[in-house]
């Protein structure tokens, strides 16, 4: 067995160092070995793939590639799915990847996506009818789809649940959105209420090239 046929090498894209829900488009790459316990990093963490790619092939026959947590085959040796991570077989023409929000076509070609964000709205007047006020307001905002504003109970504690989901370039730039919005719908639909800590989050599915956004 020569020593690359005694290597596996993984190419990883990075994450957006200032920004946890966008990829970068650069990547990394490192291989290790199988019989021993050997491992190096290419020189370079910030690479174009196909620069990361040419060094890992260049360092090991099995050559697996993650880009936004789709896992790809791209050596000369085959893998295979297994532990329940599917395995795709590396294009012929290769992948373009650029910087972009995650879950969206790799090629860069969706700058915004919406993100889910919730919330809610607790004091005074928490009832049906203000859900269902807060539910219409905030429908007719600009960039928002699938709202929701549900009354809740509990211990004797009334609040106005609220889910959107927001369309934006980023989770954190969702949640400003998302935050200044409903802001603004409390000060004129519930004025002594208040909004209750928010969270944006990604539990949307992934986009495919050709979807709707």
């Amino acid at each position: 067995m020569s020593r690359r046929e005694d290597r596996h090498a993984f190419v990883f894209e990075n994450g957006d160092e200032d920004e946890g829900s966008r990829q970068s488009g650069r990547f990394s790459a490192h291989w290790e070995g199988r019989s021993t316990r050997e491992y190096e990093e290419a020189p370079d963490e910030e690479m174009e793939l196909d620069e990361a790619l040419a060094w890992a092939r260049a360092q090991a026959t099995s050559v697996q590639v993650q880009i936004d947590g789709v896992i790809f085959s791209a050596g000369e040796e085959a893998e295979t799915s297994e532990g329940g991570e599917e395995v795709l077989p590396w294009p012929e023409g290769g992948v373009v990847v650029r910087p972009r929000p995650t879950r969206t076509p790799f090629d860069g070609s969706v700058q915004r996506r919406y993100w889910g964000f919730r919330s809610g709205i607790e004091g005074a007047g928490a009832s049906e009818e203000l859900a269902g006020v807060l539910q219409d307001a905030l429908s007719r905002q600009p960039g928002v789809r699938n709202a929701s504003a549900t009354l809740r109970t509990a211990r004797e504690r009334s609040w106005v649940e609220i889910d959107v989901e927001v369309c934006a370039s980023s989770a954190s730039s969702a949640m400003r959105e998302a935050i200044w919005m409903l802001d603004e719908v409390v000060v004129r639909y519930a004025p002594d209420a208040f909004a209750m800590d928010g969270r944006a989050h990604d539990d949307l599915p992934r986009l495919a090239p050709g979807d709707p956004i």
